[in-house]
């Protein structure tokens, strides 16, 4: 139980050492994103992610709220277990589309300074 309490902590913390996967190429800085359409795409969780071409991103998003929703399936009985794993989802969820939206907004954000 200890595990799977702290495996959405690890994934969330490793999503925020590897948001920055993609600075050395300078071929994926040169492709402007759509923000509008990374936040639209993050309904989907870690879809956003894959749309800015952060793969690893995405797959822990995604998988980071597929556990958080079997947790919450089996914690029904616990009232208050199941309600912290609800919020939690919710604010992993919130801050997936922020995430994909933020990387999308800032794609380009080197090549606006030079012009």
């Amino acid at each position: 139980m200890i595990f799977k309490r702290y495996s959405v902590i690890f994934f969330l913390l490793s999503s925020i050492a590897i948001s920055g996967e993609n600075l050395d190429n300078l071929d994926s800085l040169k492709k402007i994103k759509d923000p509008k359409l990374a936040w639209k795409l993050s309904i989907v969780p870690g879809l956003g992610q894959i749309y800015n071409e952060k793969y690893l991103k995405g797959v822990v998003f995604f998988s980071s709220e597929v556990i958080l929703l079997r947790n919450i399936s089996m914690y029904s009985a616990d009232i208050t277990m199941r309600n912290s794993l609800m919020w939690l989802a919710i604010g992993l969820y919130a801050y997936n589309i922020i995430d994909a939206y933020i990387d999308a907004e800032l794609n380009t954000f080197s090549n606006k300074n030079k012009e």
